[in-house]
């Protein structure tokens, strides 16, 4: 079956790791796993049936910077929807990536946010964005405010497709890595499973503290929200990674959302 893989500029995915893989015109691979096949585990090759697709997901998956896409064959035994794992994929050559616009990767997270919410309010603001009636920031932001009143356990979904819309709108980033750094912060589907204990460690300091960063953007105080995780034993490495990453965060930031959302 024709299927897509993103690797770094020397052909290779994992660099580094023990499962690091090597790629090339004709090159295949087995997983080096064994047991039941499972996405996001060594027992399976990871793919996608869309050019786009893997474009589109690569921000949250293998975040490659400046990767080669490659037309490959293989042979699918999990299918995840956005990527699907093989028990053998060959890379048979070289493509050149499809561009993607901004406005591409903004209609991307909003189809995505509607997959999960219904606010009457929010969903007319999607039609209007996706049909290109209004991409104002102002109808963004209004978006943002909307899906908060709506539903909190929706709400992290929702106001990071619109606060995605908001910064193109009012930053207008014409630069690819620009656009992945903005829509890396705010949007993240695959959401941790967190520690349920830290809704109350020290007086519930940590949706507190959480909810102050996002009113007041004061986004230097995120490693000591991490440190405070930390003491409260919340160890996900994805989200201390986010947090005490020193890459620009914006006001929608998922961690900042999810923590929030606890109070």
């Amino acid at each position: 079956m024709k299927l897509y893989k993103l690797t770094d500029q020397q052909g290779r995915t994992r660099a580094g790791e023990k499962n690091e893989t090597q790629w090339g015109d004709g090159v295949t691979n087995e997983p080096i796993g064994t047991g039941t096949p499972e996405l996001c585990t060594d027992t399976v090759i990871h793919a996608y049936t869309d050019p786009l697709l893997a474009l589109l997901m690569n921000p949250i998956h293998a975040d490659l910077r400046d990767p080669l896409l490659w037309e490959c064959d293989g042979d699918i035994t999990v299918d995840g929807g956005d990527k699907c794992g093989c028990t053998r994929l060959t890379t048979i050559r070289q493509i050149e990536q499809p561009a993607l616009s901004t406005q591409a990767r903004v209609a991307f997270a909003i189809f995505c946010a509607r997959q999960v919410y219904s606010d009457p309010a929010w969903g007319i603001w999607a039609e209007n964005w996706l049909s290109g009636k209004d991409r104002t920031a102002a109808a963004a932001y209004t978006a943002t405010a909307a899906a908060a009143a709506y539903s909190a356990t929706s709400y992290t979904y929702t106001s990071n497709a619109a606060n995605a819309a908001y910064y193109v709108a009012a930053n207008n980033p014409n630069s690819k890595a620009k656009q992945v750094e903005i829509l890396k912060d705010i949007i993240n589907p695959y959401l941790p499973i967190l520690n349920t204990n830290i809704l109350t460690y020290n007086n519930a300091i940590i949706p507190k503290l959480a909810k102050s960063i996002y009113n007041s953007q004061n986004y230097q105080d995120l490693p000591i929200l991490a440190d405070i995780l930390e003491d409260a034993n919340e160890y996900n490495p994805l989200i201390l990674s986010h947090l005490r990453s020193e890459k620009p965060h914006y006001k929608g930031c998922w961690v900042i959302d999810l923590l929030g959302e606890l109070q």
